[in-house]
């Protein structure tokens, strides 16, 4: 599969572990010392998007002994190259029935092999391989379902299309469509329909249970922090654009869509009308949900998925007077788009691209290891190696390089607190038996349930955590007031966090486990999903503990 090799070529040149692999890296740090799917051993949460890749990652790390990093870095890309060439010898197969099997040419292939954010997220340390060999696979199985199923067999598909909301949340968008063209496609009573959504729903499910019991709440914590169903239509729409600009991505867009609309008559004479459509209205939905929560900071990241999912009944196409063409002026699109003829990259406001912001931090084209990330920022191990020879529980709060201190709450459970940006570096640094109160919540379940009061620059970085909170929520009351705080507001947060709805949510993630409490957990899990906090303390403090 010469296709899947170039992406083998090309993924491997630009392979990098992002700061955001480096969270999944550190939970996976946490399974592997026997503490489980954890961010901090001080609290339950979900820090992971993905529920599957980190314990893959683990497994990996396990068997070979090589460093989570590696594995997720190296992995993905494995997992990326497989998903691409089950998904075109799947394609492929789409024409075995005709009597005479028409010569092939690449059409949506070509798409994927020319646009350099596929090269980027064929790494990154993130769950998008996953994804891309999920889809792959997905795709094989729809096809299989296309010619006939026994029962037995399309309880086994059912479960792989359930997978996914377990490899991303929204990826439970393209399980619903598979889901029902399965039904359609093997059709024979309500009964086996039923059942076959039974099987699809039975580990989703299942892990929902565990979700809502051990954290406390029915989203992984990245989905709280960034609103995951709140809308923001703009930005989504200039996320579309800062990727379909640069590559000229409309161009072959376009010829994809005449491409459907050529060959529809011949999969209809084929009896694959169904299979064909499914990927293509699933992969608009997933589009459309991207643009309705705003897209992503990361340039392209959240487009991938879709766009590989419209793609897969075009990857390949059958050669005539209509389809050469058009395939061969996709050729000329990405002849042009990987060759200096593109114009310059140039990213929208509050949309970055996570290589170029990579390269600057850590110095090197492809970082691919924690120590070479932690080199970019050299005071800050100093400072967390420094806090904790002194023996004395410690907050460190304010800048990577630059922290503030004051003393910590004997009863935190941890010596050493650090409250800070750059989540996977900082995670890589401190201790896994330490604290990390998470500047931008991912990781830090008080800031997810902050309420969204203003939208900012960055998707997903909307909710900042002020020191107010976090010295209200570990700092000693008995120790003299920290610097560049005003002690009424840290004061304000602190009652706040003592009363009601805010008690019981710390104590939902940092009461011991138990029956009990996994029974609390699970019963209040809705209404603490749906609590929001008020950033402001009094705010907070007049809501949760009374008094107008």
């Amino acid at each position: 599969m010469v296709p899947a090799a170039a992406v083998l070529v090309l993924g491997y040149s630009r392979r990098f572990m992002s700061d955001d692999g480096l969270i999944y890296t550190r939970v996976v740090r946490q399974i592997l010392a026997g503490n489980g799917p954890i961010f901090n051993v001080t609290e339950r949460a979900e820090a992971s998007t993905s529920t599957v890749w980190p314990w893959m990652v683990a497994l990996g790390s396990w068997v070979s002994g090589v460093s989570p990093e590696r594995v997720a870095v190296f992995g993905g890309l494995v997992l990326t190259v497989v998903g691409l060439a089950v998904a075109l010898a799947v394609t492929c197969r789409l024409y075995a029935g005709e009597e005479a099997r028409p010569l092939l040419v690449p059409a949506g292939v070509v798409v994927l092999i020319a646009v350099p954010p596929v090269w980027d997220f064929a790494t990154s340390g993130m769950e998008t391989g996953l994804g891309t060999c999920w889809l792959g696979v997905c795709w094989w199985l729809l096809v299989r379902a296309g010619d006939g199923l026994s029962g037995r067999e399309a309880a086994v598909v059912a479960v792989a299309f359930g997978l996914g909301p377990m490899i991303r949340p929204e990826f439970a968008l393209i399980s619903v469509f598979f889901l029902l063209a399965l039904v359609v496609l093997t059709w024979s009573s309500v009964k086996r329909a039923l059942l076959l959504l039974l099987a699809a729903g039975a580990l989703p499910l299942a892990y929902e249970v565990f979700r809502a019991g051990y954290y406390g709440v029915l989203v992984p914590l990245p989905a709280l922090a960034k609103e995951g169903m709140s809308p923001y239509w703009s930005r989504g729409l200039r996320y579309v654009g800062d990727f379909g600009g640069p590559y000229w991505l409309w161009w072959p867009l376009v010829g994809v869509a005449l491409l459907l609309a050529v060959l529809w008559l011949r999969w209809r004479r084929l009896g694959r009308e169904i299979v064909v459509v499914t990927p293509v209205i699933a992969g608009l939905v997933m589009l459309l949900y991207v643009v309705a929560v705003g897209g992503d900071f990361m340039h392209a990241r959240m487009l991938l998925p879709p766009l590989m999912t419209v793609l897969l009944p075009v990857l390949v196409v059958p050669l005539t007077r209509a389809t050469v063409v058009l395939a061969s002026a996709t050729v000329v699109w990405a002849l042009i788009g990987l060759t200096p003829l593109r114009p310059p990259f140039a990213g929208h406001p509050g949309v970055q691209h996570v290589r170029y912001v990579d390269w600057a931090v850590t110095k090197t084209p492809n970082p691919v290891t924690a120590e070479q990330w932690i080199r970019g920022f050299p005071r800050f191990p100093e400072q967390v190696e420094a806090a904790l020879a002194t023996g004395e529980p410690t907050v460190l709060y304010g800048s990577t390089n630059n922290f503030l201190k004051t003393r910590a709450r004997p009863d935190v459970g941890s010596r050493l607190v650090v409250h800070g940006g750059w989540l996977g570096t900082v995670g890589a640094v401190v201790p896994l038996d330490q604290t990390i109160a998470d500047e931008w919540s991912l990781a830090y379940p008080l800031g997810a349930h902050f309420a969204l009061e203003r939208r900012l620059l960055f998707p997903g970085h909307e909710k900042p955590v002020s020191w107010v909170w976090v010295l209200a929520d570990y700092a000693d009351p008995a120790a003299p007031p920290p610097e560049g705080a005003d002690p009424a507001h840290v004061a304000a947060a602190r009652r706040a966090l003592g009363c009601g709805e805010l008690r019981e949510l710390q104590e939902s993630v940092r009461a011991p486990m138990s029956p009990a409490r996994f029974w609390r957990n699970l019963t209040g899990s809705l209404r603490r999903t749906t609590l929001r906090i008020p950033t402001d303390p009094f705010a907070a403090e007049r809501r949760f503990c009374g008094g107008g």
